[in-house]
């Protein structure tokens, strides 16, 4: 999820309402456009708006546009009735069923496992996708959406693997400026860097 703020001179009442409405899908990426026209961008996201705010109180337009991938459309996609999970289920085939059953438009793409689940009762307006988060976490599996709007299931990474390149703040640095977040929130205890470089083979 995120935001983007945008400063435009004018915008077509037309063209506000097609584009800014809130449901409509966005890809989001950064890179690079060259002078003959190439583009070398990196895919950071595919978002649904859920909110627009446009002030048209200054010069030009200034707006706001908070985003969501689809996990927050799942979200909304409470069952209809109760349902159970037997016994003995395999884990990823019921996570694979709640999502087919009440989400069909997802793309899945899930990595195997002979785990079982234990008995699970849904009542009627439960969150599927919490749901499917609790089964995943129950195999140590990460269940989340990839840039380009794919669900992914796969196993949790516990351990972080060798760099493919380091960086060294001195006198020689390239980096323009450094953003830092500090969160109470849980998160992964590494460092995430997004290069822009021909000769970059993993960004």
């Amino acid at each position: 999820s995120g935001n983007i703020t945008l400063h435009l001179e004018e915008v077509h009442p037309i063209e506000q309402n097609r584009l800014l409405f809130p449901g409509n899908t966005y890809t989001v990426e950064r890179g690079l456009v060259f002078p003959d026209g190439t583009e070398e961008l990196i895919r950071l996201g595919t978002l649904m708006l859920v909110d627009t705010r446009v002030d048209d109180s200054g010069d030009g337009y200034n707006i706001r546009i908070d985003a969501k991938d689809y996990a927050h459309e799942v979200s909304k996609s409470k069952l209809a009735s109760a349902t159970s999970i037997a016994a003995g289920t395999n884990t990823v085939d019921a996570i694979r069923t709640l999502l087919s059953n009440n989400a069909p438009w997802v793309v899945q793409e899930f990595v195997e496992s002979d785990e079982t689940c234990s008995k699970m009762v849904l009542t009627e307006g439960s969150d599927v996708w919490a749901a499917c988060i609790k089964l995943a976490k129950t195999i140590g599996f990460d269940l989340f959406f990839d840039p380009y709007g794919v669900c992914k299931l796969q196993p949790a990474v516990t351990d972080l693997a060798t760099p493919v390149w380091t960086y060294k703040d001195d006198d020689d640095s390239m980096f323009m400026y450094i953003n830092s977040a500090y969160s109470e929130g849980e998160a992964l205890s590494q460092l995430t860097v997004t290069g822009e470089s021909t000769d970059n083979a993993a960004p």
